[in-house]
């Protein structure tokens, strides 16, 4: 039963990917609609594509689409999907705060929503709130196939299925992850394809092996695929540079006869015009349309020349800082010692998780000092692993566990792998692939590739906000993962010579192989907790749903129509039996109208004679939503619990309801 062995084999690693997807759904449900960075705008701009059919091609229509039409549209066109399956269905719109400065009356500005969330959002979902949900389940799809390429690259690059299962729970469990890509984000989708184009260089990167001119074509699509995801692949771009260079300098000087036999060292130009060829006619076709679709319709040559009207196409009609300070050409100032320390410190917090639209929730300080040192002694310990047992060494069970070949390879030949270069017999030159410093130290440093654009956007733009974000450097996840994995549990080997040594105990051979295990495990734990924890503050952050609905309305017992004061209407109520000297009552309000001023509601019982036994007086919804922040259509369910001077006895009670404003004139 080879399928039950493969399950068997690789079942920690399925244990971590479906807490992840369980995690994610968890999110997905418990962060409000909006709540997350850019999410409105990206919604809007799927909505435009579902609506409009096309992309928007004249800088009125990328108004009409909002601010993140400048962007690279290829994860909206997905989105827009399953908006354009739902329509127009009510309701078609929630409560933005910024839609009208009435939104702010609730909390008198003092809020951290970017929205009014009511009923309209619960389940079972309709309208609007159907479409974004369902637009989030593509990211947490998206987000979950990108944790299954973190276990592959890990082991494409360690064979170890223990490391790769760490690094699959550090991305899976990082709580920053499972909130980006939980709600409607382009990010998720460029960490899926630019986590494929490093699992595409891992499996190509082989010490006897060329890759093949459609295997070049393969990548260049993956490239391209990356690239109209997100502006922020260009550091892939350096990336698959650096990779080519490699191959040209290590692996073209030989070539291979029909025999099978080395042949004589190819030219320079034949080492690269062909596999460039193909690795830019790979990204065109799946990237060159966005680009000369933006060139086409929002290209500024006629004003600034070939060069420069060609480059303002890329930021005709943005919000975004740096890509304005690009297009016009403008000046920038560095910014200061104080500033760059804030910016560092809020990229590491963002990195580990910040939450809400403006990263206003976070974890308690410590928890961020905490991760701190988990990666400063990662970083101590693999650095120092690097330096006394280099890449180019044999693996052993105490090197770094970074081969070139899996300890267990499948007895099936990867689909993607390239074909085999027989090692050179003849040939004297000690550049050969095998002398040369293996490729796992450059895996290593790819991260490092993705703090230039990051840094250089603060330069140009000033902003921390805009530019500190650690989803940013999310493209790079997978071997970021890898590496702070491989770190600790190279730590836990260092502490256990350190303590053996001391101790005078047995040879560290004899033991290493349960540490890492354990610290690996602690670790991975520590994230899963931390995420329940991130989970807890995002759903204990905002306020209870306001019982306001706009379609789908429950009638109350009660019926009846009666315009109360301008712009409120009470059209039903319902009153149950009393519990411990407490009256529920329940009143359905509709607003026809804007009301002009804060109205506020004076319920009195009397009894048969005419005397108060019970009131209660103050503002609709406990003045969670008063009348003046109401839009025309709004139903609003009212439920008020009246305190009982008096048990109420057989005799019918009189209820009277009374708005009170602040005219002389009041309406029963």
């Amino acid at each position: 039963m080879p399928k039950i062995e493969t399950v068997q084999r690789h079942s920690l690693f399925l244990l971590v990917w479906l807490l992840h997807i369980v995690l994610a759904v968890a999110y997905t449900t418990a962060i409000p609609l909006g709540e997350a960075p850019d999410e409105p705008a990206h919604l809007t701009y799927a909505q435009f594509i579902a609506n409009k059919g096309g992309l928007p091609a004249t800088l009125t229509e990328r108004r009409e689409a909002g601010y993140r039409s400048t962007w690279p549209p290829l994860y909206h066109v997905l989105v827009a999907a399953p908006v354009a399956a739902v329509g127009d269905t009510p309701p078609t719109r929630l409560k933005a705060v910024g839609d009208t400065p009435r939104r702010l009356i609730p909390t008198n500005g003092q809020t951290i929503a970017s929205f009014i969330h009511t009923e309209d959002e619960t389940w079972p979902w309709r309208g609007v709130s159907l479409a974004w949900h369902l637009g989030r389940f593509i990211s947490v799809i998206l987000s979950a196939l990108a944790v299954v390429v973190t276990y592959l690259i890990g082991l494409q690059l360690t064979g170890d299925r223990l490391i790769s299962t760490g690094a699959a729970a550090v991305h899976g469990f990082l709580p920053e992850l499972l909130f980006i890509g939980s709600v409607i984000n382009d990010d998720s989708l460029l960490i899926l394809l630019s986590s494929s184009v490093l699992l595409v260089i891992t499996i190509y990167t082989k010490p006897t092996s060329i890759p093949t001119l459609s295997q070049f074509l393969l990548l260049g699509g993956l490239l391209g695929l990356a690239t109209v995801a997100k502006y922020n692949a260009l550091p892939l771009w350096g990336v698959v540079l650096v990779w080519f260079i490699w191959l040209a300098v290590t692996k073209w000087p030989y070539s291979i006869t029909q025999s099978g036999q080395p042949a004589v060292p190819l030219s320079i130009i034949g080492r690269l015009v062909w596999p460039a060829l193909a690795l830019l006619v790979g990204a065109l076709l799946t990237g060159g349309w966005w680009f000369l679709f933006i060139w086409r319709n929002f290209n500024q040559i006629a004003a600034q020349g070939l060069i420069g009207g060609s480059l303002a196409a890329l930021g005709a009609g943005t919000s975004d800082a740096s890509l304005r300070q690009i297009s016009t050409g403008s000046g920038f100032s560095l910014p200061s010692l104080s500033a760059w320390l804030e910016w560092f410190v809020t990229l590491f917090k963002s990195f580990w998780g910040l939450f809400g639209g403006g990263g206003t929730i976070e974890f308690p300080s410590w928890i961020y000092l905490l991760l701190a040192i988990f990666c400063l002694l990662a970083f101590i310990s693999l650095t120092a692993t690097l330096i006394t047992n280099p890449l180019s060494k044999t693996p052993t069970p105490d090197n770094l566990h970074l081969s070139s070949h899996p300890k267990q390879p499948s007895p099936q030949k990867p689909a993607l792998t390239p074909k085999t270069l027989p090692t050179p017999r003849t040939l004297s030159t000690p550049k050969t692939p095998q002398t040369l410093p293996t490729p796992p130290l450059f895996f290593l440093l790819i991260p490092l590739f993705y703090f230039p654009l990051p840094i250089l956007r603060f330069i140009l733009s000033g902003s921390i906000g805009e530019t500190a974000q650690g989803r940013h450097l999310f493209p790079a996840l997978s071997l970021i993962a890898l590496s702070l994995i491989l770190g600790l549990a190279h730590f836990s080997r260092y502490a256990g010579y350190v303590t053996r040594h001391r101790q005078k105990k047995l040879p560290a051979e004899q033991t290493t192989s349960q540490n890492p295990i354990f610290t690996i495990l602690i670790f991975c734990l520590f994230l899963f907790a931390l995420s329940l924890y991130g989970l807890y503050l995002i759903k204990t952050s905002y306020p209870p749903l306001i019982p306001l609905r706009t379609t789908d309305v429950h009638p109350l017992e009660n019926q009846l129509d009666v315009n109360l004061a301008e712009g409120v209407d009470l059209i039903g109520y319902e009153i149950a039996p009393p519990v411990d000297g407490i009256l529920p009552v329940t009143l359905l309000w509709r607003a026809d109208s804007v009301p002009p001023e804060d109205y506020l509601i004076d319920l009195t019982i009397t009894d048969g004679s005419g005397q108060p036994i019970g009131n209660w007086s103050g503002q609709p919804i406990g003045g969670r939503y008063p009348t003046r922040a109401w839009d025309k259509g709004d139903i609003l369910r009212d439920q008020i619990r009246v305190p009982l001077l008096t048990p109420l006895t057989d005799t019918q009670p009189t209820l009277t309801l009374t708005l009170l404003t602040s005219n002389p004139q009041s309406a029963n």
